[in-house]
């Protein structure tokens, strides 16, 4: 499978937003929910646009991206709707998280399992796809408490997940530093 390069920085891109939306979560306790809802969604967005962007880029087989693009769709659509409906409540907000991060989970557990035969230390992704879908269906099943906590829940799994990726980022840094990509007629191309 061949890897156009420079798809670590959208990757680091992602950790970084997911870092600095996990801090601003963890350490503004008293976050109103309109204010977590605009973090989250701005986050969901910008994720969800990122993933599309890698997902063409990679330049994957048709059969092969979809788990990308569902995540990424998913991304967008949830990101869309938290921002458009800020005044939402609390369990309602509860349960899109939950959707989300079940969709992403399984969405990155299954481009993890894709990357296996090209990347080594895939486990980061595979780790980062369980936690998420781990923490979506803990929310489903205690919405309520899980709103309560929402903002400090959110925020510790941010960070864990934004060092899961940005390890990654670092291991995909290594790896198309390590295997350059021949484009075509491109500036890059082989002598013929």
């Amino acid at each position: 499978m061949r890897h156009p390069p420079h798809l670590w920085p959208l990757l680091a891109g992602r950790a970084l937003l997911a870092f600095a939306f996990g801090v601003l979560a963890l350490a503004w306790p008293g976050i109103t929910l309109y204010a977590l809802v605009v973090l989250f969604g701005a986050w969901a967005l910008v994720d969800g646009v990122s993933r599309l962007v890698t997902t063409i880029r990679a330049g994957a087989d048709n059969d092969r991206r979809w788990p990308e693009v569902l995540g990424g769709l998913a991304g967008i659509a949830v990101g869309v709707l938290t921002l458009v409906w800020p005044a939402v409540t609390a369990l309602a907000l509860t349960v899109l998280i939950a959707v989300w991060a079940i969709m992403i989970g399984v969405a990155e557990t299954l481009a993890a399992i894709r990357w296996r035969r090209v990347l080594t230390g895939e486990w980061r992704l595979v780790l980062a796809g369980v936690l998420t879908f781990v923490l979506g269906v803990v929310l489903l099943l205690a919405p309520v408490p899980g709103a309560l906590g929402l903002s400090q829940v959110m925020g510790a799994f941010a960070v864990v997940y934004a060092g899961l990726l940005g390890a990654l980022a670092m291991r995909v840094y290594r790896w198309e530093k390590d295997h350059p990509v021949v484009v075509m007629g491109g500036p890059h191309a082989a002598p013929g």
